[in-house]
């Protein structure tokens, strides 16, 4: 994603145990730099699931506002984490046949392809949070990342699918909406932590993200580059506290 310069970012993190906002500038892509955080105790998240929206959008407004007294800016729309046992992944494949009469491949035909691969059935319940497109193949070539531009008869994807609970995540967007901001995106948290922690070389090799919170374990796969699988567990360090101190 290309950001204009100089532009403000910003993230909401709606923990178990606390919210936590960053706000960013960034002058270069994909290069920010951090002006302001702020985190206020949660009591209306459980296990990554709003039980309690007022107390939730308090907490939203307190974390803000003390990262934007930090920053001296302030963020109207924000990029905002997801978890809870509700989410799910699972990996699809797309494919279209190239139609243009050169046998160019446009971004109009990875748009198509994304979408086939998007084809998946669901309960009425769920929705669609992710599409990722992990490769493409090209006439049966693969491991190709960019195809546009590419001369081919046939094009296939394959994406890693994160979908969620659909009343769930619109609570999470109605207790932003509703503390006064903006949702500019809602992410799965251990897809963000794996852009923030990990290396390209690590994603290459293989490795297995664990990302333990108060009441949630976040888990992401990545090999060869690609993310394979995404998941949460509803077991955190809040557990771990209180076994210990039985």
């Amino acid at each position: 994603m290309l950001l204009a310069r100089s532009e403000i970012i910003a993230g909401i993190d709606i923990g178990t145990t606390k919210v936590c906002v960053l706000i960013a500038e960034v002058s270069e892509p994909g290069k920010p730099t951090i002006l302001g955080a702020g985190s206020y105790p949660s009591t209306g998240i459980q296990k990554g699931v709003v039980v309690d929206i007022d107390s939730t959008v308090y907490a939203i407004q307190e974390a803000v506002r003390l990262a934007q007294k930090q920053a001296g800016r302030e963020a109207t729309s924000y990029y905002v984490g997801v978890t809870g046992e509700h989410i799910a992944s699972l990996n699809s494949s797309g494919r279209i046949p190239i139609t243009n009469p050169d046998r160019e491949i446009t971004t109009n035909d990875v748009e198509k392809v994304l979408e086939a691969a998007r084809l998946i059935v669901l309960p009425p319940d769920r929705q669609i949070l992710h599409a990722i497109p992990c490769s493409y193949t090209v006439d049966g070539q693969g491991g190709i990342r960019q195809p546009a531009g590419m001369s081919g008869t046939r094009l296939e994807v394959q994406c890693h699918i994160v979908t969620g609970a659909t009343t769930f995540l619109q609570n999470v967007r109605k207790c932003v909406v509703k503390a006064g901001f903006q949702v500019r995106e809602l992410v799965l948290e251990p897809i963000a932590t794996g852009l923030s922690v990990l290396l390209p070389e690590e994603k290459e090799l293989g490795v297995c993200l664990v990302d333990i919170g108060g009441g949630t374990s976040d888990i992401a796969v990545f090999s060869a580059g690609d993310i394979l699988y995404s998941a949460v567990i509803p077991i955190g360090g809040t557990h771990v506290t209180k076994d210990v101190a039985y």
